[in-house]
């Protein structure tokens, strides 16, 4: 019905309210879709299962005590604890995406946004959001920003656009191979209910992994 609505196919899934085990991921790829997305955070790569996809953060105005409870409870520590320092530096929670996205620029990494609409009306975000794209427009070049099924595609040599410099490509200061932006396509995603904020999860395959938001 909803692939009807959008006149295009819907190729990714989210766990509802975050929640998912390995019998989950098995049905989410037997009902035909590409990939899942998780709600771990402070990652700044694409992951190493398409039906496990990280994120880079949430939209969402966190304390950063929450990304400390998502460290802690959903592993793969090495791999974000740089983020984790970052996310913990900073007390404004704008700031504190900034220098995520930061972050991933200088690692040549994957900076992966996401939020919920319901949130962005309720709280007023859209243009709080808006600002920050237009930061991103200037830092990366078309070809970087990128949606979630991108991410499980081959990968490609994109472009970042070095600070300061102007969002025409043309005016590219630096070429890093492979800083990438990505932000969740609102007809790519489908998920069975709105997440609890609750950003804490579990390992895969021994608890239930929880939402961010």
């Amino acid at each position: 019905m909803l692939e009807d609505c959008l006149g295009s196919a819907v190729r990714g899934f989210c766990y509802p309210g975050g929640y998912y085990r390995r019998i989950h991921r098995l049905q989410v790829r037997s009902a035909g879709f590409d990939y899942a997305r998780t709600t771990q955070n402070l990652r700044t790569d694409t992951g190493h299962h398409p039906f496990m996809m990280p994120t880079s953060a949430q939209f969402y105005p966190h304390a950063g005590s929450v990304f400390l409870r998502n460290f802690l409870s959903q592993r793969a520590w090495s791999s974000r604890a740089s983020a984790l320092r970052v996310a913990l530096a900073e007390e404004d929670w704008l700031q504190r995406l900034h220098r995520l996205l930061d972050l991933a620029i200088a690692q040549r990494g994957v900076f992966h946004l996401w939020c919920h609409s319901v949130d962005m009306e309720r709280l007023q975000l859209w243009t709080a959001l808006e600002a920050f794209l237009q930061r991103v427009a200037r830092e990366f070049a078309p070809p970087a920003r990128l949606c979630n099924a991108d991410l499980i595609s081959p990968v490609r040599q994109p472009v970042a656009v070095a600070d300061g410099a102007d969002a025409n490509p043309a005016q590219t200061r630096h070429e890093p191979t492979c800083s990438r932006l990505s932000i969740p396509s609102k007809n790519s995603e489908t998920s069975g209910r709105p997440a609890a904020h609750d950003p804490a999860s579990t390992p895969d395959d021994q608890a239930r992994h929880r939402p961010e938001s």
